[in-house]
This record gives structure tokens, C-alpha cells and sequence, in this order.
């Protein structure tokens, strides 16, 4: 999408939106440039170890997924998910809002396997398709908020 069509958009967007938008930005940039660098072990390690924020009505969380998700889907178009879901999890994170991470898998069309990471809270599928655990087979669930005792 052309720059100018994009401004317009943005323009065009509520107060409340528009201000998620910078924050999200810059944490989806953050997490893609984590996402080439930093093996994903210690990636979600990191992602899992976010403080939990104070949980504020001032945010409501459905606008902060939307606003990683317009960015990530915008400036990632081809291979957003696992940034998505990252930057969902870190965003939801400082709102007080622990998420489980899934990363799953399916048969390709024409052979070979595809591979997709959703995130979701208590069930739900908050970012990367509703349809998500239907469609692959989740290989991995991070930790929701704690680790295992000794």
C-alpha cells in the first residue's frame, strides 16, 4: 500500500487507535529483527519472561492485537505470524495479560508441511486465525505464566 493511501487510512482511525499504532510499531520491528537473530528457544524464553503489567482498562486488549496485527500484517505481508504472535504475547504481557503461544503445523498443498504460530488466552484464539487449531496440529505450548517447581 502506497505511503500516502496509508497515512490516509491511519487518518482516518479513531484517537484510541491510532495512538496503539507507534507502540506497536515499534515492538513488531523489535521482535522481527529478534525473530532473524535470536534462536527461538531464547526468544520465546524472553517473550515468556515479560512482567506482567497491572491489568488497565485504559488499553483494552482487543486494540492492541488489532494494532500488531495491522502493522506486522502490513509491513510483513508474507510471513507475519510468528512476529505477530511475539509481539502480541509481549504487548499483552505489560497489560497484566498472560497468553500460551502455539506453534503448529500442517500439510501443504502439494506436499511438504507449513508451518504457523497463533497465540491464545484461555482457548481463544486472540492473533493469527480463529481457525488455527483446526487447521494444524500445535507442536508446542509455552508456559502460560509459571514454571514447574523443582
Amino acid at each position: 500500500m502506497p505511503v500516502r493511501s496509508t497515512l490516509r487510512a491511519v487518518s482516518r482511525l479513531s484517537p484510541p487507535l491510532r495512538r496503539r499504532l507507534v507502540p506497536a510499531t515499534l515492538l513488531v520491528l523489535g521482535v522481527r529483527a529478534a525473530v532473524g537473530l535470536v534462536p527461538f528457544r531464547t526468544l520465546n524464553r524472553w517473550t515468556e519472561r515479560v512482567p506482567l503489567g497491572r491489568p488497565s482498562g485504559d488499553v483494552p486488549v482487543a486494540q492492541t492485537v488489532w494494532a500488531v496485527g495491522a502493522v506486522a500484517g502490513r509491513l510483513f505481508p508474507d510471513d507475519p505470524c510468528l512476529t505477530q504472535a511475539l509481539a502480541a504475547r509481549v504487548a499483552l504481557r505489560r497489560l497484566g495479560r498472560p497468553t500460551t503461544l502455539r506453534l503448529g503445523v500442517a500439510e501443504a498443498t502439494g506436499g511438504g508441511i507449513e508451518a504457523h504460530a497463533w497465540l491464545e488466552d484461555d482457548g481463544r484464539v486472540l492473533i493469527g486465525g480463529a481457525q488455527s487449531p483446526r487447521s494444524y496440529v500445535a507442536l508446542q505450548a509455552s508456559a502460560r505464566a509459571s514454571r514447574p517447581g523443582p
